[in-house]
């Protein structure tokens, strides 16, 4: 759905991207004041300079009329000034924000019980509040429901906020929107409504199209933007993205900023609830990176910094990289800081397999589960080969559960090799003893040898383990009749 683009007082900018925007319901109004009558869902507003309070007002009044407030983009002749982009080139890229945004109608308004109630609230009837909130949530739950084994989002929410069902549910009462489920999920299924990773990155890519050369990626909240507009007064060299939500940029909205040649910097109010969990995932994400993530807490901080633009047009990738964990990883990986291969990670979420080769008999019960085929089996002659690959893997665990040996355990690492199936472990192909056909690993065998020997089976009935199917039939038709 295209937005209705209203410019608020700044007639140059109307006049100049009139003729550009056609095909959009583009009206200008003198005063601000003028805004309530005409304002419509979804609407990119694109002011000068305006009030402050007036700013807030807009806010406030959106949330309190129950609105959904990520409907509604408001845009400053400041951020052309600060960020170097043209007036047409900043409402394009977030008219294309919203328009591939099919989250928007996502519910904002939720209700719960207050934790603490007072006799005067009993007898009001009033033990229901209502909240604004833009929790994410599960996109496709047919999908979430197909990886039975999975329970990452629920091991990771550090606030034990999403129940154990399938698929997970968050109870609202405890979520403190610290973003950890969107960033532990590496299916890609859960998504905050504001910027879904597919929407972020069409932005990022139409922002690159407009020839935008800046090396920072501004991710700032409503209320922080404001206090920025009122304290910076001059050019920073600074892409902005305005957030509700800051916290709910994750990994691979990282990721994707980085592999478009951004450095995001978060200007984030350090006392925001959420904040000291998420604090500590930047922390390790930055440890593994080779591109360091900016979190700023003040103004005076910011002020400090010195932000660059890149003298060149910025190259970015052909293809679109967000329908793909995969494809992400496999960018990503040239910006692997090489000092943290191998090192094993508590919160960024990239999985590897490790795999105990005396356990494994190469039964196949992982490669048969593995969703996202990480996992697979590679003949190589009189050779049979278990093989991964770690950009495929999704961590949900499945091949450590179906493991009848327990010989494999998950874990979150970054690899020598991600972007490549590597050998976990090989054996030799047992072949049958009468007609030379393949029958199994050479461990599998042995172990059911052994596991017969264990319960008494005599020789005579163990030799058919080195039989294929057809001929363990026709060997036991024999001795059933006495032919042999």
């Amino acid at each position: 759905m295209k937005p209705d683009i209203i410019v608020v007082g700044v007639d140059r900018v109307y006049r100049r991207i009139k003729s550009k925007f056609r095909n959009y319901n583009l009206t200008y109004i003198k005063d601000i004041y003028l805004l309530s009558d005409i304002l419509s869902p979804p609407s990119i507003i694109f002011g000068d300079g305006l009030s402050i309070p007036y700013i807030k007002s807009i806010i406030d009044v959106i949330k309190d009329d129950k609105l959904n407030w990520i409907k509604y983009i408001y845009l400053d002749y400041r951020d052309v000034l600060l960020s170097g982009l043209t007036p047409e080139s900043l409402i394009k890229s977030y008219s294309k924000l919203i328009e591939s945004n099919r989250y928007l109608d996502t519910p904002v308004t939720m209700k719960r019980i207050p934790e603490k109630l007072s006799r005067r609230d009993i007898l009001r009837g009033g033990v229901i509040e209502e909240y604004s909130t833009i929790i994410p949530f599960i996109k496709d739950l047919d999908a979430c429901r197909s990886l039975d084994k999975c329970r990452i989002c629920v091991y990771e929410c550090p606030f034990e906020a999403i129940l154990d069902v399938k698929p997970p549910e968050i109870e609202y009462g405890r979520c403190m929107e610290c973003g950890y489920c969107i960033n532990s999920c590496p299916s890609l299924l859960y998504v905050s409504p504001e910027y879904p990773l597919s929407s972020f990155e069409l932005l990022l890519r139409t922002l690159r199209s407009e020839g935008d050369l800046n090396k920072y990626l501004l991710i700032i909240d409503e209320l922080r933007k404001i206090d920025y507009y009122d304290a910076v007064g001059m050019r920073k060299y600074l892409t902005p993205i305005h957030m509700y939500n800051p916290l709910y940029l994750s990994v691979y909205h990282l990721m994707i900023s980085i592999i478009y040649g951004y450095t995001p910097v978060i200007y984030v109010d350090f006392n925001r609830e959420g904040f000291i969990e998420y604090n500590k995932l930047i922390g390790e994400f930055n440890s593994v990176s080779k591109v360091d993530v900016i979190i700023l807490d003040s103004l005076d901080e910011f002020m400090k910094k010195d932000f660059t633009q890149y003298e060149d047009e910025v190259r970015y990738p052909g293809k679109v990289l967000s329908r793909s964990y995969e494809d992400i990883l496999i960018y990503f990986s040239s910006y692997i800081d090489e000092d943290s291969l191998n090192k094993t990670l508590d919160r960024v979420p990239v999985y590897d397999v490790e795999l105990d080769p005396s356990k494994c008999t190469l039964c196949e019960a992982c490669t048969h589960y593995c969703p996202s085929n990480a996992l697979k089996m590679e003949s190589d002659g009189d050779l049979i080969k278990l093989l991964f690959s770690q950009v495929k893997c999704i961590g949900c665990i499945g091949c450590e559960a179906v493991c009848p040996e327990d010989a494999v355990k998950v874990v979150r690492r970054i690899g020598l090799d991600m972007t490549r199936y590597r050998e976990l472990t090989m054996d030799k192909i047992v072949r049958c003893i009468e007609c030379g056909s393949p029958i199994a690993p050479e461990k599998s065998i042995q172990l059911i040898e052994s596991r017969l020997r264990s319960k008494g089976v005599s020789e005579d009935f163990i030799k058919y383990v080195r039989l294929c199917k057809k001929c363990r039939m026709k060997y036991s038709f024999k001795d059933l009749y006495g032919l042999g």
